[in-house]
């Protein structure tokens, strides 16, 4: 019965609320301005009465006040999806939003994973002491530091503000937030619809390369994966509408992408950047501008954190990296198309299919009904 009673309240309350606003918005246009309202705003393919009526009062409004102007030139629905995609980052995420310092994610890499995030915490209490972060074996050089996200603005923020177990929770909410962007960005690139930009954000956001890899959890991978996705929808994005001013922005992503952390996702992207050369030559063959653009982008990306390149260069040759030369830990490529649509957690902590029982290093999951949507486009996409 208390749930019938809260239902009923909560529809009473937001038909109010929506009530009101119209009457709000209906009696600020007439003050504003004595034009009916004759801005019709679609939505989804029909009219929108609602957004009809927020269009046209703020329109008079604007015509009541000059100076707010230059408020009708910012990409109001960019915006506006921006902020949805935000939204559904922070109720996907909703569990790491904790203001607890004592509560830790579940998993044993925690620890070590965050622990160059400290460098923020030493900055400020000791200066100039902090660039030799000591915390664990004697220390190292905070600034050569390839496997701290530390440098990174949206560790590094968090982390001053909430110090670095907080931090690092808003951290991976905000890594979620961007990785969605990246996807809504490569989505209207592609001059995809409204639907289709956020519903393939949505599962950027929730997908199992960034929430699968809070198994252990793997902090830095999360972060630098989402620094990455943007970087590759800003070089697309720069590919397909050749528009040089998006050679800042893709400057911009590399320099944040190089700063993330870890290094496995900056190596696959490497090894990815060739495909990128399919964009850079015409109809015959001949070289186009997208040469120039990639090359000022890459230059800019390493000018700008040049205070981490030349530190990390100069003691490049003390560092030791384990590797699996055998490929122990690689699945079998046969067998990976099969985690984009398994999520069952006994075949994740399992070895079967040839992987390790680390749900961290192999989860893809998206389901199936993305796949079979890009299977049905291979058939139904035009020629061009």
């Amino acid at each position: 019965m208390s749930s019938i009673f809260y239902i009923v309240t909560m529809a009473t309350a937001v038909i109010t609320a929506a009530l009101i606003t119209i009457i709000l918005l209906r009696r600020s246009a007439k003050y504003f301005s004595d034009k009916k309202f004759s801005e019709e705003v679609d939505f989804l393919g029909g009219y929108s009465p609602v957004l009809s009526l927020i269009r046209s009062s703020f329109t008079a409004l604007v015509n009541r006040f000059p100076r707010l102007r230059p408020l009708t030139r910012l990409p109001w629905q960019s915006i506006s999806e921006i902020l949805l995609i935000g939204a559904w980052a922070m109720w996907v995420g909703h569990v790491y939003l904790d203001f607890d310092p004592l509560a830790w994610l579940i998993g044993r890499e925690f620890g070590f994973q965050i622990q160059p995030n400290y460098f923020i915490l030493n900055l400020k209490q000791c200066g100039l002491c902090a660039l030799w972060n000591g915390g664990l074996n004697g220390g190292w050089p905070a600034l050569a530091d390839p496997f701290g996200s530390h440098l990174h603005p949206i560790v590094a923020i968090p982390t001053l503000l909430w110090g670095t177990i907080i931090g690092a929770k808003i951290s991976i909410v905000i890594a979620l937030w961007l990785a969605g962007i990246a996807q809504w960005w490569l989505a209207r690139t592609l001059n995809l619809g409204l639907i289709a930009r956020l519903w393939s954000a949505f599962i950027a956001v929730s997908a199992g390369h960034l929430m699968g890899r809070l198994e252990l959890p793997l902090f830095g991978i999360i972060i630098s994966t989402a620094a990455l996705s943007l970087t590759v929808a800003a070089a697309f994005d720069l590919a397909i509408n050749r528009n040089p001013r998006t050679t800042i922005l893709l400057a911009l992503t590399g320099a944040l992408s190089i700063i993330s952390g870890h290094g496995y996702i900056q190596l696959g992207f490497l090894i990815f950047a060739p495909a990128l050369i399919f964009f850079m030559f015409d109809d015959r063959f001949r070289p186009t501008f997208l040469w120039r653009e990639y090359a000022i982008a890459f230059a800019l990306s390493l000018l700008l954190v040049s205070f981490f390149v030349i530190p990390y260069l100069h003691f490049l040759p003390n560092f030791e990296k384990d590797f699996d030369a055998t490929f122990k830990a690689s699945q079998p490529l046969g067998y990976i198309p099969l985690n984009l649509i398994i999520t069952e957690i006994d075949y994740q902590l399992s070895t079967v299919l040839g992987k390790l029982p680390y749900p961290a290093h192999y989860d893809l999951y998206i389901g199936w009904i993305p796949i079979i949507f890009a299977i049905t486009a291979l058939f139904l996409a035009r020629k061009r």
